[in-house]
């Protein structure tokens, strides 16, 4: 059993499956898409070396019977997939529960069959299905410090204490490594921040004296790398700031260590990472 909805570009959403309107019979696209291998051939030994890999675009092909009011669903069809417009697909089984951004390619119909059925091309830049839920972890946590029955002198005592935890092993339970986007805020002063990935020796730092209140937003997304500082409203794009030898590391499958540090005052700053778990198919 699965679910099967599109999104479109206003936000509206149609499910095509368990639907008295639509009967989906077919999904092409669904599982990893071909790999590119590139190889050279050397003289001195047979067969090939190899040099690069990547993998493609998704093309998903969708086959739809159109059913009861057959006009008035048809037509319905056609606000949700527009020919070069973006759809959002959302596909759901008993294991995975993800989505998949594409173009419509192409909308085929068979208007004068005894069943109308359409038949929907998607193509998706970025090959891979995310998870609905974005992962958040915080370096930082609250410890509670506020209990009953409650009394206090003048002095007063705390409500809760900050504790600062300078490492954190994350999971990555997707097929492939993902991007992260990393969210630093100060509390203080706090001069040169730098985050390290303790597993592969990588980091990544910032030449910046950061004020209280401040708040860095790192993105290691491919595609959409970029590094920004948000101070006293406003927004200004930080990229030149980015120390010589930084990585725009990725969070591989699997366990990842990562740790941060600053020339000063780095328990004036609290570290937060998000990222989606992405798979190969479904």
């Amino acid at each position: 059993m699965y679910t099967f909805k599109a999104e479109n570009e206003y936000g509206d959403i149609l499910e095509l499956t368990h639907s008295p309107d639509y009967t989906v019979t077919g999904i092409e696209g669904l599982d990893p898409p071909k790999a590119s291998i590139n190889t050279s051939v050397v003289a001195s030994f047979d067969g090939s070396r190899f040099n690069s890999s990547r993998m493609g675009e998704r093309n998903i092909v969708v086959t739809v019977v159109i059913e009861r009011e057959i006009e008035e669903n048809r037509i319905r069809l056609y606000r949700y997939f527009k020919p070069k417009k973006m759809v959002r697909l959302y596909y759901k089984n008993g294991s995975r529960d993800v989505f998949i951004d594409g173009y419509v390619e192409d909308f085929q119909i068979s208007p004068f069959d005894q069943r109308q059925r359409a038949q929907i091309s998607v193509i998706c830049p970025e090959p891979f299905f995310q998870a609905m839920e974005e992962m958040m972890i915080s370096f930082s946590t609250l410890s509670g410090e506020f209990y009953f029955p409650f009394a206090t002198g003048a002095e007063g005592v705390p409500f809760s204490i900050m504790e600062t935890n300078p490492t954190k092993i994350m999971t990555n339970s997707g097929d492939v490594e993902s991007g992260l986007v990393i969210l630093l805020q100060t509390t203080g002063e706090v001069r040169n921040p730098r985050i390290y990935n303790v597993d592969t020796n990588e980091f990544f730092g910032l030449d910046i004296t950061m004020q209280a209140g401040d708040l860095v937003t790192i993105n290691t997304n491919k595609g959409r790398k970029s590094v920004s500082l948000r101070r006293e409203g406003s927004t200004e794009n930080i990229i030149n700031s980015i120390r010589r030898g930084s990585s725009w590391f990725q969070i591989a499958s699997g366990e990842n260590t990562f740790t941060y540090e600053a020339d000063t005052a780095v328990e004036e700053l609290v570290c937060t990472f998000r990222y989606t778990d992405k798979f190969e198919g479904v």
